[in-house]
């Protein structure tokens, strides 16, 4: 929990801050102390925002919401856009009206873009035509510098709803990301953000275009004799929905833009399908099987029936499974709440993997550090005695 005084707002107003991923029990902190100190909820979550959305996002209950008056929900039909520049000036008035009415104001969610606009006040900056189809006014959110290249929102909304949407889009996406490469320039990895923060809510809305059905992708899977680890590279408390927008860009995109498998050419252009499914019945593009999260629970993405499409070698994709880990370990070991819960799924479902098969994602594709420098000197051999110990 984070409490800081948004001098951007008004510097007599106290804000309190709660963060952190889907079903980490942040609103159940949020209300308890909202109700012990007098406060109600501004939701920061680029999901809840959306009417009918109720699955899969953890939305305040009737029931909470009943004991405590929540702003910010479902307040947008699926489908529309909600940008963070729109969502900062909502959220502004939310915490306006609460305090001017003695309230505590708490900003409480998992989107951290934005959280990060409402507590440092990113301004919403403009650009002219780019020639690269950029319509003239078009808004990114900004931290106090001007965005050189980004997308045009509207337009983008409308050209998802294509089948071919890829294809329209890929020279603007390969600019996008060629530019966002310099991790240490602020500004570029805010137009990575707004980019993956678009797909993600246009995935959750249904708002892409995708197949409703297709052949049976999983048809080469063959039993399972290897897993595979990776890591998120990124801040713990990574979200499986913007998960989900990567992959569907950084893996099946690219594929669906440059089918190489014989007999497969046909589908560039086609509408993209992945043949995987949630719970819930929706299509998912997830790589991985499994999600281990920084305190050690579990959570199942992917089928053992199902190819991940995540160890850059497909042959080894047809006989592996991939367990992601939230955090980044390039120069570190995880702790060891993380290892027994890796450890765990691996005795619990994949007893028979000779214990040298369990591998990083380095050693069947070299060009990555993916699960981290430190993996095949150190945390692969304690991986494999905790998986071992245990076993006996």
């Amino acid at each position: 929990m984070v409490a800081t005084t948004v001098t951007v707002i008004n510097p007599a107003i106290k804000l309190i801050t709660i963060v952190g991923p889907t079903a980490s029990g942040k609103s159940a902190l949020a209300l308890d102390l909202a109700e012990r100190f007098g406060g109600e909820i501004v939701c920061a979550d680029s999901r809840t925002i959306y009417r009918g959305l109720d699955i899969g996002t953890a939305k305040p209950t009737a029931a909470d919401q009943a004991r405590l008056a929540h702003h910010l929900l479902d307040i947008a039909e699926p489908g529309q856009t909600v940008s963070v520049a729109e969502f900062k000036r909502l959220a502004e008035a939310a915490i306006n009206d609460i305090a001017s009415r003695g309230k505590v104001p708490f900003l409480v969610g998992g989107s951290g873009l934005y959280i990060d606009a409402v507590l440092f006040d990113y301004q919403a900056a403009t650009r002219r035509n780019s020639g690269r189809g950029l319509a003239s006014g078009n808004q990114v959110i900004t931290k106090g510098f001007t965005v050189k290249t980004y997308f045009d929102e509207a337009r983008w909304s409308s050209v998802v709803k294509e089948p071919d949407w890829y294809v329209q889009l890929a020279d603007e996406l390969a600019g996008l990301k060629q530019q966002s490469q310099n991790n240490n320039n602020p500004e570029l990895q805010a137009i990575k953000l707004q980019v993956r923060s678009f797909f993600e809510e246009k995935l959750l809305s249904g708002a892409i275009a995708l197949a409703s059905e297709g052949e049976n992708l999983d048809k080469q899977r063959r039993p399972i004799d290897t897993v595979v680890i990776h890591h998120t590279s990124s801040d713990p408390g990574y979200n499986v929905a913007r998960m989900n927008a990567v992959h569907l860009l950084n893996i099946y995109m690219p594929y669906y833009l440059a089918p190489h498998v014989p007999g497969e050419e046909h589908l560039l252009g086609q509408p993209i399908w992945s043949n995987h499914f949630d719970e819930a019945g929706k299509q998912v593009f997830y790589a991985y099987h499994w999600f281990v999260a920084m305190d050690g629970s579990v959570r199942r993405l992917l089928t053992d029936e199902a190819i991940g499409w995540q160890a850059g070698n497909w042959d080894i994709n047809t006989r592996s499974v991939g367990i992601c880990l939230d955090n980044d370990y390039s120069q570190a070991d995880p702790p060891s709440a993380v290892l027994d819960a890796v450890a765990g799924i691996i005795r619990q479902h994949y007893r028979l993997v000779p214990i040298q098969n369990i591998i990083g994602h380095r050693d069947c594709y070299p060009k990555t550090v993916c699960p981290g420098n430190t993996f095949e000197s150190s945390w692969k051999y304690i991986l494999r005695s905790h998986v071992s110990r245990k076993a006996r």
